[in-house]
Parts: C-alpha cells; structure tokens; sequence
C-alpha cells in the first residue's frame, strides 16, 4: 500500500500543469526562463495602423535592431548609380523642427517621432522639460505619399526608396552622433534619447542632477529613407573659381533655374506648391521641385555633377540652358511635408497650418507664410501656383 502511495504521488505530481509546476521554481530559475533582450510588445495601436498599412508592416520593428539589420540590397541598388558609397557608419546629417536625418552608406533615414494619439503625452514624454517635436501619423502619411508620387513623376524631386515603422528606445548609437553634431555644429533641437548631466545649456542638470529619459521605450518613429542627395543649400559652398569650365556663379544660376523648371513641370503635372521658405530643401547633388508651399535653402540638396565634363567638348556655352548638367551641380527637392498636389481620385494631399506659423517675427520666411495665407484666404486644399513664386 505504501508502494501504491508512492507511486501514485509521483503520477500526480507529473501530471500537474506546467504552470504549476514552475510556480514551485526558486526565484531565480523562474527570472533566468525570461528572454531580457526581448521585452514584451501589446498588439499594435490604432492609430499606427495607417501607416504601417502604409509601409507594408503589420507591427512595429524594435528602432535598435531595424538598424543592425538595414538591409545592404536596399542601400547600394537602384538608387543612383552616379553616388555609391562604400562607408557604411552612421553619420548625423542634419536636422529639422519635426525630425533628425542620419546618414548611412549613401542614403539618408529621417527619423520623425510618432505622436501616440491614444495616450496622454506625458505617458511617452519623461523629462521635466520641454519635448521635441512629434508629428501625427495623417501627417506622416501624407509626406511618404507626396514624396513618393513626386519622385517619381519629376527628376528635380528626391526619390523615395522606402519608409518604416519602428519603436522603441532611441538608439545609443544615434544619440552619440547627435552629440558629436551638437558639440561641432551646433542645434537648435531637443535631444531625443536619455540626457546627460554634462551637456553644456543644459540648466535642468545643472540645477537638478536629474537624469531622464526624452521618449519612453514605447515610442514610435517613422524613418524614411531617401537617396543621400549632397548638402543643402544653406551649406553648399560655390567655387570661386574655375570648375568644370564653369565659375561659381553660374552654378548657382544653374540651381535656381533647375529648381524653377522642376516647380514649372511639377506645377504642370499635379498642381503642386511647394509651401516652405528655408534653404535646406533643396538638395546639391552638384543637380529640383512643385506646389511645395515652404521652399528654403534647406530643402535644396547639391552636388558637383560627374556628368559635367562629359558634355564640354560638344556644347557651345552660347547654346547651354543654365539648367543643363553641364554646368556641373545637380538640384534636387526634399522636405514634402507642407506640400499640396493633386490626387489621382479628384481629391488633393495638403497639410493644415497651424496658427503658430503666421505668428512668427525675425525673419523674411514668416512673412510669406502670411503672404501666402492672404493669397488663398486661408483655404490650403486649393491650387495657387502664385505661392510658388513667393517661396522661390
């Protein structure tokens, strides 16, 4: 009967549930079962759905591994043949109100935070200062769209090559570079990972101490990825001398009438307005854009052209268009955000201006802003090319 007892007990302790039975683990086998690299993920919100439906993704991937794993087929093919680049570190690049662009081989990933619509701000924003800059994800949307369509249809535009959804904390890496750019060039932005004490300015650490995190690791971003077009304008410096037969100021009215031509076609195309007024959209591949409705130096990359020489022996400057490539810079178009162009089912992609924007003083850019919003009374959906003129 003992034996029966026995062995009886033992079938009943095999048989208990698992649960169960790891419930009677000591502490420290049940800690050692859970993965610590992999943190547990809820199904994703709502509000992302569009644009991972967007991106062709149905959850978000972790920011820190998206970068490990970028793949290389989509760096170095079919993205311009003309600027291959073998380096494939992290660089920061530049940086915008809503975004930070990193480099990387020769493309660039603008990283916009993603703004959690269905929570409280304070439940991803921990710092006891001021946050940077999130965008909604319609808005996000509507940039990936316009870029793409404009990429496509008009060679002065930059061209899509894709865009991702990806949370989680920002990456120590990314943070390094941002510090290092601070430190370099300086910024006007709001560091987005974890602060540091000794960041110079920096008046909360000097008073407190306190170390904080900007973004929880909840956070989305959306990354975009573009060909990596040269500098903007406001950093392109032109040669004051001759280069590739050409004096620097005939590059720089090469600039402005590609940038002119490829507004003319864009406008022509899909009704498009520009509607920004910074230097840093253009791009100088040194080889530009539509309605985009806020034109500056910014949204202007440029780059010395390796087509130039090519075309020096057969043409008579007396015949070159001052847009022609052998004038030995190329232009292209970036920063679509505020863009407006027609859709393809009648409807139109534009973007709302807060009221914030026609409030601003100081500089030439926010009287256009108003200039604009008096030229189309405040109704933003429709087409003004004349907008185009003011930006330009």
């Amino acid at each position: 009967q003992v034996a029966m007892k026995m062995a009886s007990l033992q079938l009943n302790e095999a048989n208990k549930p698992p649960e169960r039975r790891s419930a009677q683990l000591p502490t420290t086998q049940i800690k050692s079962q859970k993965p610590a690299t992999q943190p547990t993920r809820k199904s994703s919100p709502s509000f992302l759905r569009p644009i991972l439906s967007e991106c062709g993704q149905v959850t978000p991937f972790d920011f820190d591994a998206f970068l490990e794993t970028l793949p290389t087929e989509l760096l170095f093919k079919n993205i311009g043949n003309a600027f291959q680049q073998t380096d494939t570190a992290y660089t920061k690049v530049g940086e915008a109100s809503y975004s930070e662009v990193f480099g990387y081989g020769n493309v660039v990933l603008k990283v916009i935070p993603l703004l959690d619509e269905e929570a409280d701000v304070s439940e991803t924003w921990t710092a006891p200062w001021g946050s940077p800059q999130v965008s909604e994800v319609s808005d996000v949307v509507r940039e990936i769209n316009v870029t793409r369509a404009m990429g496509e249809i008009c060679k002065g535009f930059i061209k899509l090559i894709k865009a991702h959804v990806v949370q989680g904390p920002y990456p120590d890496r990314l943070l390094a570079l941002w510090d290092e750019y601070e430190k370099k060039d300086g910024s006007e932005g709001i560091r987005p990972g974890e602060s540091s004490p000794v960041r110079d300015g920096c008046e909360v650490f000097k008073l407190t101490g306190i170390k904080s995190d900007h973004f929880s690791q909840r956070q989305a971003y959306a990354v975009i990825v573009l060909p990596n077009g040269g500098p903007d304008l406001e950093a392109f410096s032109f040669s004051k001398t001759i280069d590739h037969g050409k004096l620097g100021w005939q590059q720089a009215c090469s600039i402005f009438w590609q940038v002119a031509r490829s507004l003319s076609t864009a406008e022509d195309l899909v009704h498009f307005e520009v509607r920004t007024t910074h230097l840093g959209s253009v791009a100088l591949f040194s080889y530009l854009r539509k309605q985009h409705r806020d034109l500056h130096w910014g949204q202007v990359l440029v780059r010395y052209s390796k087509k130039a020489t090519a075309f020096l022996p057969t043409l008579s400057s007396q015949n070159i268009p001052m847009d022609h490539p052998s004038h030995g810079v190329t232009a292209k178009i970036i920063d679509l955000g505020l863009a407006r162009i027609d859709q393809g089912s009648g409807g139109s992609f534009w973007t709302h201006f807060d009221e914030e924007i026609f409030e601003g003083e100081g500089d030439y850019q926010y009287d256009i802003y108003r200039m604009m919003r008096e030229c189309n009374e405040n109704h933003w959906e429709s087409f003004q090319p004349l907008t185009n003129v003011m930006v330009s």
